[in-house]
């Protein structure tokens, strides 16, 4: 089956650090889902350098402008040479110069002031602007539609929207980099992109996520962060009510443009109003990037799409108050791919360490193997004194002329020059097989640390230390040896059994002695030369007998000699290849605990991988699972039951190269651990690669699937709810929303019939087997009814008369409050109050002046008519006073009758005068603008009711 897959090609604005912790996020779940997009783009704007390298490495140097390098102090001090910053610096600011420190200092003004300083700045390379327009010109281009497109496969078509072009803006309402640029960056896209229509998005932090990110966070910066955030939402919606937009910037012609900043606003905090939460900022981040994921290349992206594009709510108003915000949530019914293939493999690596390198070994096997290993290192004894005693032959050079000579004393002599010539030579030949032995030993050394090595990797540790146990077994002295033994001692023993003795050199040298003393007595004497000349023959005869008894038994005392030096060297030999295979049984042991340790720890990853996910009462997962231990643990016997552990142990062994104990003993428990789970993950990596979710749960639960695959849809249902809380008794109803609900295959029979049905969900085909993804929407909430609202507004009222401005552009400074006007009727008849005179401002208090004493004879009203301090709370006091409000009304009506309507008409428009010449002489940012137009609201409206046409 191919999956289509639509792509709207969208430029991704991250604006800020916490916004770029959500964009490498998104980044990572589009690519390993799709590849590299061309069609979608990304660029991460920060006014601050720090960032996080992880975070970092994700974006290419055109992909992250730093507004930074900059003395904002400077730009400050020089503002007459900054134009374009001087047109919106609040002129009343007691922020100059001297106050700015590095990045934004979570104040607006100076985030927006870092964005037009390094706007169009290319000492360091591209600037903010050349990095923005090549984003916005790769989305449009027609080589990137097509390049995206060729990226089909057999299991996902790529179709990219060519009438559409989007872009998401995500920023924190909290700090001073991103609610300080954000309208900025909406229309210098919207202008970029004016040919095309785009639909401009924003995903915007509010505090509750920040108080999370935020480490050590202090009390000043909780304040901060709200004031900002309740100045971000009145200039939003400032923005809605009068979308005008015109703007000059340091490069370019003035932007002009009569829209709203976004066509969708979106609010995430840490809470939603099923009452769950994510449990850190990295739980908001993953589900904002995973909510962005799904409306962005799969198919539930174009059923989002095709649902917001006909949301009306947004246009309407509670209580005079635009519905404009909108919310999102995102969730997964997963099936746990990498807790299946987790458990089976550190299952399968525990039997392979358990089968293969612990079971006890065969002791034919042993032996056979211990047989072989002496064999191959030439370790018997047969064999080791033949290669002692190979090439050591005497040369007994007199020999010849011995057997020649025909006189006693010149054989005598003769044997004495080679008697002494051999004991010459034994000594040489001794240090030759001495040197013999000293090369054998290496040899042997070497070849034993690497067959014991290979005996313990290829057929496990127990069983290398069984053969070792063979080589290194005790033997009786008084027990006949066999010629199979394996033991090293035993062939050493065996050695003095079956080899020459020192009383056997020493018989051979008493009979040389004696050959030598016949020979000597065939010499000198009268008797001897009588025999001699008489018994001729006779003579010769015993002559030859004792020149040869002497030449054979020199000859048996050279090579009893040599074989008993060749049987020390052996014996010793034996002693120290059975002192370093102890040594090696040593290792061993170490190797088999550490083995048995790898057992503990395989158990506990694999029971690790049994546990559910956390269900904190409470707290939101991203993820639900949608299988259970019961089926891990079935999954593993189903597939293991094919599989022979030692085989596949063997398989290991054969692709790994170790060459000695050591190396082998230097692994830790973790590292074979982690070297089993590797080589078993290619037995089942695939099979669970192509399981699918839905087939899953339908194969392990029989008929009780479709029921139980309807429950846990449900659950997530009701579970996932966008990611906003307001007062759910504030009366406002009509809220639109909707659930999306990704699977591999939307045509499954496997999908509960209700869910393809009921008009509320859209079931749509993703591809993905190992997930359903749900993501919900719900638009239509006015900013006042967001929670901690008044918390925002408390504390900007509080932030707002200090160093901090607050507000980005001029016309902020006069908008409306984010709450509705309380008493609306009552702030009016204030207006309508002051302008008759019965409202008087006497030094900076106001009071109510029942008689009008005041105005006609500067009498101060009583201190109980005082109402407040500043004109904004002497409204406030008037409206909460009944008494006050209620003798206003019969006042203001006596004067209308007795003055008449057309009267009334031109003392109001007066006022009107008086106050619009009052607001030409303040600057954009004085406190009162705000408080005089809504008054001259009031008296236009109090004519219209006296009948001013």
């Amino acid at each position: 089956m191919t999956t289509e897959i639509r792509f709207e090609p969208t430029l991704f604005v991250f604006l800020g650090t916490s916004a770029g912790q959500i964009g490498w996020r998104l980044k990572e779940l589009l690519r390993r889902a799709y590849g590299d997009i061309p069609v979608l783009r990304f660029l991460w704007v920060d006014a601050d350098s720090t960032v996080d390298p992880y975070a970092a490495a994700w974006f290419s140097p055109m992909e992250r402008a730093e507004l930074t390098g900059f003395n904002g102090d400077a730009v400050l001090a020089n503002l007459n040479n900054y134009p374009t910053i001087k047109a919106w610096w609040p002129r009343e600011s007691r922020l100059r110069a001297g106050f700015i420190n590095r990045g934004a200092g979570q104040m607006r003004p100076v985030g927006r002031l870092a964005l037009f300083r390094m706007f169009n700045d290319r000492n360091d390379g591209p600037a903010f602007i050349d990095k923005l327009l090549q984003a916005i010109e790769a989305i449009q281009q027609i080589e990137h539609t097509e390049a995206t497109e060729r990226m089909s496969s057999e299991k996902m078509r790529f179709i990219v929207e060519r009438r559409s072009v989007r872009v998401v803006i995500f920023f924190s309402t909290c700090g001073g980099t991103g609610s300080s640029m954000a309208f900025d960056l909406a229309y210098l896209c919207r202008h970029f992109l004016r040919d095309t229509n785009p639909t401009i998005m924003s995903v915007a932090i509010l505090p509750s996520i920040m108080d999370k990110a935020i480490k050590n966070e202090t009390p000043i910066q909780r304040e901060r962060i709200r004031a900002n955030t309740y100045a971000w939402f009145k200039e939003c919606n400032y923005l809605i009510e009068n979308p005008h937009w015109h703007v000059a910037y340091p490069e370019g012609a003035p932007i002009s443009i009569e829209a709203m900043p976004f066509d969708m606003t979106f609010v995430v905090e840490l809470g939603n109003q099923a009452g769950n939460s994510l449990n850190s900022a990295d739980d908001i981040y993953n589900m904002v990037a995973s909510a962005v994921f799904l409306d962005t290349g799969s198919s539930i992206g174009g059923a989002i799409r095709g649902f917001n594009a006909n949301v009306s709510v947004l246009l309407e108003e509670f209580k005079g108050k635009r519905r404009a915000f909108s919310s999102l949530a995102a969730a997964s019914l997963i099936y746990p791919a990498q807790k299946v293939l987790g458990y089976c493999d550190a299952r399968l690596g525990q039997a392979m360490i358990q089968q293969a390198c612990l079971a006890q070994p065969d002791k034919k096997e042993v032996e056979e193997a211990a047989s072989a290993l002496l064999g191959r290192l030439g370790l018997r004894d047969a064999q080791l004194l033949e290669s002692l005693l190979a090439g050591h032959q005497m040369a007994n050079l007199n020999i010849p002329a011995i057997r020649k000579a025909g006189d006693v004393e010149e054989i005598r002599r003769l044997l004495a020059l080679q008697e002494e010539s051999n004991a010459k030579e034994r000594d040489y030949l001794k240090g030759k097989m001495n040197d013999v032995t000293d090369d054998l030993l290496a040899q042997a050394q070497q070849a034993l640390q690497a067959e014991a090595a290979a005996l313990a990797f290829e057929r496990g540790a127990r069983f290398a230390q069984a053969v070792l146990d063979q080589l290194t077994a005790e033997v009786s002295s008084h027990e006949q040896i066999a010629e199979a033994t394996c033991s090293l001692p035993g062939m050493k023993v065996r050695i003095s059994q079956q080899g020459i003795t020192e009383a056997s050199l020493s018989q051979a040298e008493e009979a040389y002695q004696k050959a030598r003393e016949r020979l000597r007595g065939m010499a000198g004497n009268t008797l001897r030369a009588a025999q001699r000349t008489l018994l001729k023959k006779h003579w010769q005869e015993e002559l030859n007998r004792a020149r040869n008894d002497c030449l054979t038994w020199l000859a048996e005392i050279d090579r009893r000699t040599l074989q008993l030096h060749a049987q020390r060297q052996a014996a010793n030999l034996y002693d120290q290849i059975g002192e370093q295979t102890r040594r090696h049984k040593s290792t061993l042991a170490g190797v088999l605990q550490t083995l048995e340790r790898a057992v503990g720890k395989l158990e506990e990853r694999a029971a690790e991988f049994l546990k559910p996910s956390t269900e904190e009462k409470g707290i939101f997962e991203l993820t639900v699972e949608a299988v259970d231990a019961g089926y891990i643990q079935d999954y593993y016997q189903r597939h293991a039951s094919r599989l022979n552990p030692v085989a596949t142990y063997r398989s290991f062994a054969q692709q790994a190269s170790v060459d000695t104990l050591d190396k082998l003993a230097g692994w830790g428990e973790s590292e074979w651990a982690d070297q089993m789970q590797q080589h078993a993950d290619a037995f089942f990596a695939e099979d669970v690669e192509n399981t699918s979710l839905l087939k899953a749960l339908a194969d392990y639960h029989g008929q009780k699937a479709p029921r139980l695959i309807e429950e846990k849809m449900d659950s997530l249902v009701r579970y996932c709810h966008p990611f906003w809380q307001f007062d759910a008794n504030s009366g406002i109803q009509g809220q639109e929303g909707k659930s999306i609900i990704g699977v591999e295959d939307e045509h499954s029979d496997l999908i509960p019939p209700k869910y393809r049905q009921d008009p509320q969900y859209e079931v749509k085909s993703t591809g993905f087997k190992h997930r359903i993804d749900f993501a919900r929407v719900q638009h239509g909430l006015p900013a006042f009814l967001l929670r901690d609202m008044a918390d925002y507004k408390t504390y900007y009222e509080a932030k707002r008369k200090g160093l901090d401005p607050l507000h980005t552009f001029p016309e902020a400074f006069r908008a409306e409050e984010v709450f509705p006007e309380e008493k609306e009727e009552a702030r009016n008849l204030f207006a309508v109050a002051a302008a008759f005179g019965y409202i008087v401002q006497v030094g900076s208090f106001y009071y109510f002046d029942a008689q009008k004493e005041y105005s006609s004879l500067k009498i101060r009203p009583g201190r109980e008519n005082r109402l407040e301090q500043g004109r904004e709370k002497a409204e406030d006091a008037f409206t909460q006073s009944d008494d006050l409000i209620r003798r206003s009304e019969q006042l203001i009506e006596r004067d209308i009758v007795n003055m008449g309507n057309q009267a009334a008409i031109r003392l109001l428009e007066e006022r009107i005068v008086e106050y619009k010449q009052a607001l030409s002489r303040m600057a954009p940012e004085n406190e009162l603008r705000r408080q005089y137009e809504k008054e001259i609201r009031a008296l236009q409206s109090k004519q219209e009711q006296l009948g001013k046409l």
